[in-house]
């Protein structure tokens, strides 16, 4: 199965997997252009890395799409990777989330859908291993609580397995290397830190956020965890790795997104940026 196109609670949601692979190059263009003008919106203008600049990056990419009904107008995606498999199961990078609008409710339900795809596509009844780069207590959080055997988490005192340590480099070799601009080679912490991730080549801090201004989780430990590892003028992000257990968590997943489908809230168009920022200057792909 390559692709697969539903309706949910008045929306489209497509799911297209690797469409490098058997797209033409105009789909592969329109779909790199659908995917510019959504982080457009949000960004005041188009990004100018990784798939958003060469169509031989969605070789790997699982891109969950978001839009109206009709089709006419997309609202937000997010486009995760494939890393291959380790120990023969899947390992999926849950990969980058952009949104038109701020409609938080359909933007879980990406990931959701994304990796139940993932799940069918790779056998019921089987572990799927999942990797996230984040510098926000919410996306820590998340990970941390929505899948199993999750390194690092609130836990000071947990240490990474084997098994985290492997998808950690596989992570950095077969994503980050590969499509980050970065200045120097990748240094990981111990505790899954990468020090000065978001500075780029030209020493502009991509996704400037400081520890004030990035979205909190519902948890003050996870929170007041997080940010004692993090560097936020260094541009440091954290890596963590974790189980997807499809018997135990894809059932509870399904069932929160239909329970919590009413609760969606309103896509609501932000302002349009004014100013480019210099860490999304084309001239300095990154990703």
């Amino acid at each position: 199965m390559k692709s697969i196109t539903f309706r949910f609670q008045g929306k489209k949601i497509e799911i297209i997997d690797r469409p490098l692979t058997w797209m033409s190059q105009d789909d592969l263009a329109a779909l790199q252009q659908r995917l510019r003008t959504v982080a457009a919106a949000r960004f005041g203008y188009e990004p100018r890395y990784s798939y958003f600049s060469d169509t031989r990056f969605f070789a790997d990419k699982v891109i969950v799409i978001c839009s109206d009904a009709d089709g006419e107008r997309d609202h937000c995606f997010c486009a995760m990777c494939h890393l291959g498999e380790h120990a023969g199961r899947a390992a999926v990078h849950l990969g980058s989330v952009f949104s038109a609008s701020e409609n938080k409710g359909y933007l879980n339900y990406l990931y959701t859908f994304g990796l139940i795809f993932v799940a069918f596509k790779n056998g019921l009844f089987r572990k799927i291993y999942v990797t996230s780069l984040t510098h926000t207590p919410k996306i820590f959080g998340i990970v941390s609580d929505g899948f199993e055997n999750v390194f690092p988490d609130a836990n000071p005192d947990k240490t990474p397995s084997a098994t985290h340590l492997a998808l950690r480099d596989r992570l950095i070799h077969h994503y980050i290397e590969k499509e980050w601009n970065l200045p120097e080679p990748v240094s990981c912490q111990d505790n899954f830190v990468i020090p000065s991730l978001r500075r780029q080549a030209d020493g502009e801090i991509m996704f400037p956020d400081t520890a004030e201004t990035v979205p909190k989780y519902r948890s003050e430990q996870v929170n007041q965890r997080l940010l004692s590892l993090l560097d936020y003028q260094r541009g440091d992000e954290i890596l963590q790795v974790g189980e997807l257990w499809v018997p135990y968590s894809l059932p509870k997943k399904i069932f929160n997104v239909f329970k919590n489908a009413a609760k969606a809230p309103r896509a609501r168009v932000p302002a349009t940026a004014t100013a480019k920022p210099a860490w999304l200057d084309p001239a300095q792909p990154q990703a």
